[in-house]
Order: C-alpha cells, then structure tokens, then sequence
C-alpha cells in the first residue's frame, strides 16, 4: 500500500483509484495529504457503499467513491494527474484488462502518472514461489499467465511510456506516463 502511496506527489492533485475496494489506499493517501483530491471507483455498488459510508465516519472530506466499470469510466478526458490500479488487473481476463488500460489513458492528464500494483513472478529462473502458487487455489484461472506479462510492451501498445518498474518477492509496481 505506501509502494503506491509514496509515489503520488504531495501537492494539489486530482488522483483516481481504479478498483478502490474498502478503500485502504485511499485512506491513506488522504492522510498524507489533504490537498489531493481522490476518487475512487469500483464495479460492486455494495462496497462503494460501504467503503464511502467509512471514509465519512473518518472525517475525510477529499475522498469520494462511485460505483463505476473500469472499462467504461465517466469521467473527462485529461481529468487526473495521478491514476493507479492496486491488486485489479489480475481479476479480469486480459481484453477487458486492455480496456481498463485504455480508458485509464483517457481520463490521465498528458505527462500523467499512471501506477500499476499487482502480481509478478520476479524469479528469472521462471520457478514460481509458493505464494504464487497458492493463489492460483482463489485467484482467477487466468493468473497463471497474468505474472508473466510484459508490462513494458502492454504499456507501451496502449501508448504510456514506462519510467521504471520495481520488482518486489511476488510484485511489480509498474511506474508509467502517458
């Protein structure tokens, strides 16, 4: 969570998590600094509810949630400066993941920040970890190819340019601008 959070600037900003979730990273970003403007969005209307009905009884006055499909967002073209995805992609079969990223491009400002966060087979041997093996038991069948993509050449066809990606044990964090 601070991977992604110590990444965004602290200054007046507008940010958008795809994939809120119970809104952890979200939380603390706005602890961080209230001058950021964060949205959120997620697919489950239940979980908006509840992650919104939380951020209000925590007092948070610049975080917002909305349910909302990552492949059809809403918002304006170069409205965000800052878009990041934590632990999403992997749960969508790769086309739909691709729209993600499309229309993630859309709504990020030019020379916006965009900040991928999810699984990744890091051992250049290719011998997976027995953490990633393990989630193949509760994660989408499509996992097993999802640790091995290319980041560069995905990022790259849907027109970002990478800045760096930082492998962690079963992670990545994808740093990227459009």
């Amino acid at each position: 969570m601070n991977r992604i959070v110590d990444r965004i600037p602290n200054k007046k900003i507008k940010v958008l998590e795809v994939g809120v979730g119970g809104g952890r990273i979200a939380i603390e970003l706005a602890k961080k600094n209230s001058l950021n403007e964060i949205i959120g969005v997620d697919i489950s209307r239940d979980k908006v509810a509840k992650t919104q009905n939380k951020i209000n009884r925590m007092g948070f006055k610049n975080v917002n949630v909305y349910a909302m499909d990552g492949t059809k967002l809403t918002f304006d073209e170069g409205e965000f400066d800052v878009v990041y995805v934590s632990y999403m992609l992997h749960e969508v079969p790769f086309d739909l993941m691709i729209a993600v990223i499309q229309n993630i491009r859309k709504v990020l400002k030019k020379d916006g920040l965009f900040l991928i966060h999810d699984y990744a087979n890091n051992n250049k041997s290719r011998k997976e970890s027995m953490f990633l093996k393990l989630t193949r038991l509760y994660e989408p069948a499509h996992i097993k190819e999802f640790i091995y993509y290319d980041w560069q050449t995905i990022l790259n066809n849907a027109g970002f340019q990478i800045s760096a990606i930082d492998k962690y044990k079963d992670s990545a964090l994808v740093s990227a601008f459009r």
